[in-house]
């Protein structure tokens, strides 16, 4: 439920394979072999995965971590 209300539990999505996306954007991605459907949110403070339920804080994505965008959710 991290991605409700947009998104409910177990929903299918669709999305456009990228290696990269703009901020804001919803991607499919794996951070350190997780995967992960978030709001990719980048700042002078960093670049983190954040839910649309705010019961969940934001993942922070460190410089050590391995990170990799594998698409753009489109619906």
């Amino acid at each position: 439920d991290s991605m409700s209300p947009r998104f409910a539990d177990g929903q299918i999505v669709w999305a456009r394979k990228a290696a990269q996306a703009e901020n804001g954007e919803i991607v499919l991605c794996v951070l350190n072999e997780q995967g992960y459907c978030k709001k990719l949110k980048y700042d002078a403070d960093g670049v983190y995965l954040v839910s649309m339920n705010p019961a969940y804080a934001p993942i922070r994505v460190g410089e050590s971590d391995v990170f990799h965008v594998l698409g753009t959710v489109v619906g």
